[in-house]
């Protein structure tokens, strides 16, 4: 039996075998020190981000078991190496969830271990010049994930599932400017985004190929297993001409098609040109004022700090930002309400999208879920019907900034 094994076997975890295994002799060879599970830097970083002295003294209690465990240190050490020098590494789903050994502790094995690339983030970032404030923000993270756990399960730590989130929390790469975060990436949509050179119109055309279903959303399967009523956009782009389906701005392809003169309309985005991608933490007020500072803020920094990555738009793919979701709440509700700043596109989706952060797991019996909110009875009603819940994604130019807070897309609540 393979070292691995063994360890799995002892600690009652078998079956995780092939995601453990994976670079299991590098990560031996490498001999990293678990300096992470040290009473002093355990506290030191509770502390810096903020976890409050319960949390703190779980945490040391599970370091401690951790450190006087021979397989649990090793299987630590190995972790770490997986999370923090192999950046494709995305087996985490399958990893052991350590209830034989740690029982109602084993959530803070797996926070303990993103903790331990808090070091790197705030190297990266002082680095860069990037100001404390923004690092303290952006590590704010940890108690919100930390926080949603334990709402969820009666008890401290992290799912053993996110902790690619936290690799780049602590990469240097992601930042917090006021409500939302950033990470600089080439943009995903399957869209080509237009302005009019006069009128400053704003048109999306879908990509050529891009299949979409009868009622102008992305359908994943595509030609090899299309749902009825399916079909498949063009986009041709000649020298005089773009010709291709409109994405309109409320979030959907329209089974048409536009012609746009190269003389009057131009290209201002398309996939892999870089963006500003966001992603939207939880707790703080959802506002259409709150996004618009945050753009501001995005708008000065990242120029000043990434002078080299010029970017050409905000972007965000979410289970928030879907035509489902005005469908359910209303367009002047809370959640709703920023979405008409946006220029909304359709993006792959399964249909039960955003799940656990509605209901807390993303495996719900729609006959037995909870339906105390109107979100949750939105979304369950949506199931009874035999229709999906999908998000969607939002971009908005970064040369329409002063127009921010005009609805210059004309989203839904404008057209």
């Amino acid at each position: 039996m393979t070292e691995p094994a063994a360890l799995l076997e002892r600690l009652g975890e078998p079956d995780t075998l092939a995601a453990v295994e994976v670079e299991w002799s590098e990560s031996l060879a490498a001999d990293l020190p678990v300096d992470f599970l040290a009473a002093p830097v355990v506290r030191e970083h509770a502390e810096w981000v903020g976890l409050g002295e319960d949390l703190t003294g779980a945490l040391l209690d599970t370091a401690g078991r951790v450190r006087e465990h021979a397989d649990l240190r090793r299987l630590a050490q190995h972790a770490h190496w997986l999370l923090f020098h192999r950046d494709d590494y995305n087996r985490w789903q399958e990893w052991p969830q350590l209830e034989p050994a740690l029982g109602e502790q084993r959530g803070l094995f797996f926070l303990l271990l993103c903790l331990a690339g808090l070091p790197r983030l705030r190297e990266r970032n002082a680095q860069r010049g990037i100001p404390e404030l923004v690092t303290r923000a952006t590590a704010r993270d940890f108690g919100i994930a930390s926080g949603r756990y334990r709402r969820i399960h009666g008890r401290p730590g992290l799912e053993h599932w996110i902790l690619n989130w936290f690799r780049l929390v602590t990469s240097g790469d992601l930042h917090r400017l006021g409500r939302v975060q950033y990470v600089q990436r080439p943009f995903r949509g399957r869209i080509v985004v237009f302005r009019h050179r006069h009128t400053h119109e704003t048109l999306a055309l879908a990509e050529n190929g891009a299949w979409f279903t009868a009622d102008g959303f992305l359908d994943r399967r595509g030609p090899e297993a299309p749902a009825e009523g399916s079909w498949e956009a063009r986009l041709e782009e000649g020298p005089h001409e773009v010709v291709g389906v409109p994405v309109v701005a409320r979030g959907v392809a329209l089974r048409e098609e536009r012609r746009l003169s190269r003389a009057d309309w131009r290209p201002v985005l398309r996939r892999d040109d870089t963006v500003l991608e966001i992603h939207i933490p939880e707790g703080d007020p959802y506002t259409v004022e709150g996004w618009g500072d945050s753009f501001a803020q995005a708008a000065e920094f990242f120029p000043k700090h990434f002078p080299d990555r010029p970017f050409r738009a905000f972007a965000c793919y979410s289970w928030l930002l879907g035509p489902d979701l005005i469908e359910i709440l209303g367009p002047e509700e809370r959640l709703t309400a920023p979405l008409r700043e946006f220029y909304l596109f359709p993006i792959p989706s399964g249909g039960r999208d955003g799940l656990y952060f509605v209901f807390g797991r993303s495996d719900i019996e729609p006959a037995t879920a909870p339906r105390d909110t109107r979100l949750r009875r939105g979304i369950l009603e949506r199931f009874d019907r035999g229709l999906p819940y999908r998000g969607g994604g939002m971009l908005f130019l970064l040369e329409d900034l002063p127009r921010f807070g005009a609805a210059c897309y004309q989203t839904l609540l404008a057209q």
